[in-house]
């Protein structure tokens, strides 16, 4: 008798609840992380938009107050670097989609997953947007200046080992994605 009634327990349990908890679970998780990892790239965010808009100053304030053509013409190239990176970081950050609870749990973790590949990705390309944008017309200031070879060189030196330093730093940063995005791959194989 209790073997019978252990089948009709199990036979008659709903299903659909259960696998809608795991789901709901896997959401939450992800969900948790996912805000974790957005809070993270926000502050990042905020920090490199402050420290953009101080060299904007800096450079904006020296562009007028410089007579040397030159050196306008570096200042100015480091104003629009500054300002093409913030706006490179803001576009990325545009295209994250919200979290829409009306649509189903595989299309938020793959826009979840998609978003943090951008992510990566801008973190990949920092040479291209970041490094040079800043770093090509400090470095031709520093050169152009009527500074003694000794110093144009130091100037450059610091300059590129910096350069070389940032690109490290956000590569490392880059690979520190592959295990979240790894993560949700899994989760949305599963559903």
């Amino acid at each position: 008798m209790l073997d019978k009634d252990l089948k009709n327990l199990w036979n008659n349990a709903p299903q659909k609840g259960n696998v809608q908890f795991d789901k709901q679970k896997i959401l939450n998780e992800m969900n948790t992380e996912i805000q974790k990892i957005d809070r993270s790239i926000r502050n990042r965010n905020l920090r490199e938009t402050f420290a953009a808009l101080l060299v904007i100053l800096m450079f904006g304030w020296s562009f007028f107050t410089t007579d040397v053509l030159i050196s306008k013409i570096g200042m100015g190239a480091v104003v629009l670097g500054a300002a093409f990176i913030i706006y490179k970081l803001y576009a990325v950050r545009k295209s994250r989609q919200p979290v829409d609870v009306s649509t189903d749990v595989k299309t938020q973790l793959v826009a979840s997953r998609d978003y943090l590949k951008k992510e990566q990705n801008l973190l990949q390309n920092v040479l291209y947007w970041y490094i040079l944008p800043l770093a090509a017309p400090i470095l031709f200031i520093g050169i152009v200046n009527g500074s003694p070879l000794l110093f144009k060189v130091i100037y450059s030196l610091f300059v590129i080992g910096l350069s070389f330093f940032v690109y490290w730093l956000n590569q490392k940063a880059a690979k520190g994605f592959d295990p979240n995005i790894a993560q949700l791959e899994e989760a949305i194989e599963k559903l």
